[in-house]
């Protein structure tokens, strides 16, 4: 969302003096980052940017003081013409009154709603219902072919089988999830069950069923979607997890927040390769106390698009799903797993093809809503939520990444991570901000 501060004209809607006393509405979130602010509104679950100028104003509408008076000593202090700063001032309380955000001002702002972030937990992928299958009723068979137990954040859990193929594939692409603690897991299973036409293949989890389908590549599609959907869920009590990509070089996380399609698979699956440990392609789990990046290393999902471009990637198993590899790191790059790290950089990448691939810095406000928009179950706890990440930005360099060619992309970060010979415990904070 821009500013209010670049939106004008919208207080010719609103009879503001210069006597109006005017104060934020109760009940919003607020985060000031980098003397911006970020303000959302649990109710119309919106996030608004307000840029400095606009942040400025906002700091100082206490209820109490006047339009007309604060544009005196805004003015002042600026060394500005009043009756310009005073002008200014009417446009943006306008602006901030048709938002919602100030005191008094209409329920529902003139933004779009957010879209609450999920991993397509409603939806998930095309099934066909049990009663569709004829299946009611239908005594299951054992499934005796058995994982490992495997670790995802908050999430531990071990699939039954009654396909020794299933077995041995589902073992191949959750091997770097491989766990050897203790506890009890989840169970899932994904059960051939036959047929005289066609074959039928039955998800469960926990034995209640997830889906019925006469395709197995849509069994362990949906199966995976299940799992990945449950550890985001089982995990957002403890962790401010946000849909990105992360990869760490030299002791610092690259944390590639971005909406689906938008690259952030292959920028890391490049990342990966060039030499980076790998966090994971999909949901980074920021631990609110130490704000460490956290490792979630499923296979990274390839998808169709960047099959070419990763070529020399491509997993064994690759025709397993159709139109998707399920690629662990570790056929990327021996032990390339990386432990937590501290988040230096948040590069948001987007592709566009026939592009000059090229970083171009955003301010941390800017991150700040973008992260927002990207974090899981936002609403679940948005002070805390809203508050992790503006710690983020703060302690981050935020950069849009343009990528026109992947190999250029990941030699501009990686360009970006060694120009830093910083002790990221003990260190100064970046140059723009010391500069403010």
């Amino acid at each position: 969302m821009s500013s209010p501060a670049a939106t004008t004209g919208s207080v010719h809607a609103h009879p503001f003096g210069p006597d109006a006393r005017l104060s934020p509405r109760p009940g919003l979130v607020v985060v000031p980052v980098d003397n911006e602010t970020v303000a959302y509104d649990p109710q119309a679950d919106v996030l608004h940017h307000l840029d400095r100028t606009a942040s400025t104003v906002w700091s100082r509408l206490d209820g109490n003081v006047t339009l007309q008076t604060l544009a005196e000593r805004i003015a002042a202090e600026y060394g500005s013409a009043e009756a310009t700063v005073f002008r200014d001032i009417l446009d943006l309380a306008g602006a901030l009154w048709g938002r919602g955000l100030l005191r008094g001002s209409p329920a529902n702002p003139t933004g779009p709603a957010r879209q609450p972030m999920g991993l397509g937990i409603d939806s998930g992928p095309l099934s066909t219902p049990l009663s569709e299958l004829g299946l009611h009723g239908q005594p299951l068979p054992d499934a005796p072919h058995r994982t490992g137990c495997y670790h995802a954040l908050e999430h531990v859990f071990d699939i039954a089988t009654n396909d020794v193929a299933v077995q041995n594939y589902l073992h191949d692409v959750l091997i770097d999830l491989t766990y050897a603690g203790v506890g009890e897991p989840a169970r899932y299973e994904l059960l051939d069950l036959g047929g005289a036409d066609s074959r039928h293949y039955l998800v469960r989890c926990n034995g209640k069923p997830v889906t019925a389908t006469d395709w197995l590549d849509r069994a362990l599609a949906v199966l995976l979607w299940r799992i990945n959907a449950e550890v985001v869920r089982r995990s957002t009590p403890r962790y401010t997890i946000v849909h990105a990509a992360a990869a760490v070089l030299h002791g610092v996380a690259v944390l590639l927040p971005a909406p689906a399609e938008s690259g952030k698979t292959t920028t890391v699956a490049g990342l990966v390769r060039a030499g980076f440990g790998y966090l994971t392609d999909e949901a980074v789990a920021i631990d609110p106390a130490t704000l460490l990046a956290q490792p979630y290393p499923k296979a990274l999902s390839v998808d169709r698009g960047s099959w070419e471009v990763l070529a020399d990637l491509r997993p064994p198993h690759a025709d397993r799903v159709a139109g998707q590899w399920q690629l662990p790191s570790r056929l990327i790059r021996p032990n390339a797993v990386s432990g937590p790290a501290p988040v230096r950089f948040v590069v948001t990448p987007a592709y566009a093809a026939g592009s000059t691939t090229r970083l171009e810095p955003i301010s941390p406000g800017e991150m700040l809503v973008g992260l927002a928009d990207c974090t899981f179950q936002f609403q679940d706890d948005a002070q805390r939520n809203l508050t992790v990440l503006a710690r983020v930005v703060t302690s981050a360099d935020c950069y849009r990444l343009i990528v026109g060619d992947l190999d250029r992309a990941v030699l501009l970060i990686e360009e970006l991570v060694r120009s830093e010979h910083l002790d990221v415990t003990e260190r100064e904070p970046p140059i723009a901000q010391r500069r403010l």
